[in-house]
């Protein structure tokens, strides 16, 4: 499973690599919060097996992993899914978390606490990169990495905030992504409001 947006060395970048070492039959499956047109063909023209956008969604990620580890098999399971939570709010929806961790939901308090520890590094992140022009690709990278785990934990509107701001940086807009950077602290911390709100 490869990550597209890694720093120094990319995940495209490591396919080529690796590929070039002879790993010709290796699966590599690219996982990308990137779903925009074009995403896929960029990945496979680099290499990649497949393509997997975030947030992983169970039942996509079984039918791709017997895809290339069991050919013979390759059919796309049946959705097992249960009654939509009811820990859904305007900024944060845990329904999708709540599917995935369904055999084990004693770790999803666990999780939500890293997310908010992870969130408020990140951020502290961003708002030193909105500092400094010079600083735009590790603005970009923060942002990314917000825009991902807002995806994971189905806090679309803070997504959608962090991914104006890596838009901005990927056009080189310094000035427009730093004025950006005020919709994903306020996004943020209403979603953090609003899980509070749900008992986390």
């Amino acid at each position: 499973l490869m990550d597209c947006m890694m720093p120094d060395m990319d995940g495209y970048e490591t396919t080529v690599k690796l590929r070039e070492l002879g790993f010709l039959d290796t699966p590599i499956i690219a996982l990308t919060a990137n779903a925009m047109q074009g995403d896929r063909e960029k990945c496979l023209e680099a290499g990649m097996s497949d393509y997997l956008p975030k947030p992983l969604r169970p039942d996509e990620l079984r039918a791709v992993l017997k895809k290339w580890l069991d050919p013979e098999d390759s059919a796309s399971p049946e959705s097992d899914r249960q009654a939509k939570s009811t820990a859904v709010g305007e900024f944060i929806d845990l329904a999708e978390l709540e599917e995935i961790f369904r055999d084990n939901m004693a770790m999803i308090p666990k999780l939500i606490d890293e997310f908010k520890s992870s969130l408020g590094e990140s951020l502290d992140n961003i708002e030193i990169a909105a500092q400094a022009p010079e600083r735009i690709e590790d603005l970009r990278l923060h942002s990314h990495t917000v825009k991902g785990m807002a995806a994971n934990f189905g806090a679309s509107p803070l997504n959608a905030a962090a991914a104006k701001v890596e838009e901005a940086c990927r056009n080189d807009s310094f000035e427009e992504a730093r004025e950006l950077v005020a919709a994903v602290t306020e996004m943020s911390n209403r979603t953090l409001e609003e899980l509070r709100k749900l008992g986390y």
